[in-house]
């Protein structure tokens, strides 16, 4: 009696125990009622690729958009299996991310990794995970989502193969810089002269940087120039490698395809050469965009050397107080 007594108790413990457990990431959909069309759309992937989320032995962190976000997409879209495929492996990071183990800044390696869509020399395309003062946490994915980065809503769930994070938009698969620059709509100028660097882009190997300059300084700058030192100039914006911008340090020295510039940074505000970076880390398909207030190496924009321009201005003030004490104690003396 004693015996069937301990069973029962045991049994008890073992089903408490089971419930507690977290379950892995597709059960763990099937019970968020913002996570429905998300779980009808996985439930047409193939079996494989189904066992990706549901192995235990897996450490996958899943950024989920809500149902809101989904029927924000269009029907196109989604009846396309390769791109449904595709855009399902960018929302998936190997690596279990909890809530504390994300800072400031993070780059995320996705699932995103067919050459059709990523051209980054056999490494995956990244998601840019931001956390702010207030524990925000946005999620950037490429040039559409610069003024409307997709939202974390809500804290991390954890399940026993990794993490869920619910989103309020669909992480779009990152384009080519030409497709991306005609996506926002505010590089007009630049985008006239993309054809001289277009075959330098598309064919590094492991990706490019590219300091994209604001559109109307761009002009400005190479208004006067022949088409020689137009390509000079482009040359000057392009690294053959992909640089996010928690590479740079202060003081260190890179290498354009045109000048090598020496990155700098001072309260928080990173430069390149003389210029500042005012948008960091758009990611294009093979590699990442650098918006920068002026073009980087050029020498005839008014106002561009903000870096050191601060500092002249306070020389300058130095220079006039000095004069201006200097003068008071000699009319003083005087008297």
């Amino acid at each position: 009696m004693a015996f069937k007594n301990f069973l029962v108790i045991l049994l008890f413990f073992v089903s408490v125990l089971n419930a507690d457990s977290p379950k892995n990431i597709i059960d763990t959909i099937k019970d968020q009622p913002s996570l429905t069309t998300l779980s009808y759309l996985i439930s047409q992937a193939s079996e494989e690729d189904i066992a990706i989320l549901t192995n235990n032995n897996n450490s996958i962190t899943l950024f989920a958009p809500n149902n809101d976000a989904i029927q924000l997409v269009e029907i196109q879209f989604l009846s396309q299996p390769d791109t449904l495929l595709q855009t399902v492996n960018y929302h998936l990071v190997n690596g279990s991310f909890s809530d504390t183990s994300l800072g400031e800044l993070n780059y995320l390696p996705t699932f995103l990794n067919s050459t059709k869509w990523v051209q980054l020399g056999g490494k995956p395309q990244y998601l840019v995970v931001t956390r702010d003062k207030d524990n925000n946490i946005d999620v950037n994915y490429g040039m559409k989502s610069v003024n409307a980065p997709s939202k974390v809503i809500g804290s991390g769930i954890q399940t026993s193969n990794g993490y869920i994070y619910i989103i309020d938009t669909v992480l779009q698969i990152p384009k080519s810089l030409n497709e991306s620059l005609v996506d926002s709509g505010k590089y007009p100028n630049f985008l006239k002269y993309i054809s001289k660097i277009e075959s330098i882009i598309n064919n590094s190997t492991n990706g490019v940087t590219i300091f994209l300059p604001d559109d109307n300084s761009f002009a400005a700058t190479i208004k006067d120039y022949d088409d020689s030192k137009i390509t000079d100039t482009l040359n000057n914006l392009i690294i053959t490698s992909p640089i996010y911008l928690g590479n740079l340090t202060d003081g260190q020295k890179i290498q354009t395809l045109g000048s090598e510039e020496t990155i700098s940074i001072k309260d928080g505000v990173y430069y390149v050469g003389n210029t500042k970076i005012t948008i960091s880390d758009i990611l294009i398909s093979n590699g990442v965009v650098h918006v920068t207030e002026y073009v980087v190496g050029a020498d005839n924009v008014a106002g561009k050397n903000n870096n050191s321009s601060s500092n002249d201005g306070d020389s300058i003030m130095t220079n006039l107080m000095f004069s201006l004490i200097l003068v008071s104690f000699t009319i003083l003396f005087t008297l």
